[in-house]
Formats: structure tokens, sequence, C-alpha cells
């Protein structure tokens, strides 16, 4: 389902609770939910949030010029779909502890990543503590506990797919080791820090 708005309800359900609410409950049955942004002064929050709750994408249309290849690229999207409802659910393990996922509200719930495409690869950042302490002379350390769950696209009510593995983390006293980030990880914080400050303006 492709939805077009500028967020901004005026009767029935307005609020941003209300609505993901309500996208949320059609997902369920397996029915997934993009969103159009459109106009200078769209809710960039709640548009963002059915796409988000509705298992699907988010797109602006800043321009009538990029309506039919973004609305091409959703369409190309839904008949690629290799699995449906998928989420990512992360877990500390060694006294670490996960204290946010970019993106994502519910660090219980996990990270929403709705539908998976073929050739599509899809990133997710998290902040997490961890201690600093060693099991024995052991320097790698079990730090994450992963699981990737998801449905066949054409059978949504079955039980879900899940994959499941662990972060190992190298524990060192040289600080130089860790002087280096890893470009991709720089430019996904700093996307999301800018989407952060956007919510909170709007």
């Amino acid at each position: 389902m492709f939805i077009f708005s500028d967020g901004q309800a005026n009767i029935g359900l307005q609020t941003r609770a209300e609505l993901t609410n309500l996208v949320a409950g059609y997902n369920q049955k397996g029915i997934i939910t993009d969103s159009f942004g459109i106009g200078a002064d769209f809710d960039a929050e709640i548009m963002k949030g059915i796409a988000d709750t509705g298992g699907a994408k988010f797109f602006f249309l800043e321009s009538a010029q990029v309506i039919e290849p973004l609305v091409t690229k959703a369409l190309m999207s839904v008949f690629k779909v290799c699995g449906s409802q998928t989420r990512l659910i992360l877990r500390g393990k060694n006294g670490a502890i996960v204290t946010k996922i970019w993106g994502h509200d519910n660090i219980v719930v996990g990270a929403n990543l709705g539908d998976l495409h073929n050739d599509n690869l899809r990133s997710v950042l998290c902040d997490f503590y961890v201690p600093g302490t060693k099991n024995g002379d052991e320097n790698d350390v079990e730090t994450l506990a992963y699981e990737l769950q998801y449905n066949r696209p054409n059978d949504v009510a079955s039980e879900p797919i899940v994959i499941k593995g662990t972060l190992l983390l190298e524990l060192a006293e040289d600080e130089t080791l860790i002087n280096t980030i890893d470009p991709r990880v720089k430019t996904i914080y700093a996307i999301q820090m800018a989407a952060d400050m956007d919510a909170k303006i709007a």
C-alpha cells in the first residue's frame, strides 16, 4: 500500500501513535505500507513512522520530477521481495548493554527492516556499552547476540525464519587500534544524527 501525504491529518486519527498503530494492524496481516512525503512542510516524523511501522520505505517527493522514478523504485521493490516483516533483534552479552538502535524507538523489539530484496544491503547502527573486562586470558569477547527474523513473502502467517549469530569484540589497551573509524560508520552516524535533529525540530 502506498500513502501520499504531508502527514498533517486534521480529522479522525491525527497523532503519530494513532496513525502508526493503525498501520501496524495492517502490517500484522501481511500488508506493507510505503509512505511518500509531499510538500516542504510535511510531518517527517509521522510519515517516516508510517513507513517504519508498515515494514516498508519512506520517500520524500521534493519535486514533480522525482515522483515517477521514486514511485517506480517503490513498485520494483515490491516485486523483488525475498523476505517480509523482517526484524533484527540485538542483545548484549557478557555485561554488554545495547543502549540505542538508531532510527528505531524500541530496543527490546529491535529494528523493523520491513521487506528484504535481492541484492539489497541494509545497515543498522546501534550504540552499546561494554564493561571492558576479559574472560580469563581471552582477548576476544562475545559482545552482542543478533537474531534476524523474517517471513517468506507468500507465507507471512507462518513461523518466521530465524538466523542467529554473535559479534566478537577484541579488547585492547593500545589506543592506536581504535583511532581509525570505518568511513561507512561515520557516514551512517552523520545521517542518523541529522535525522534525529530533524525529528526534534519538527
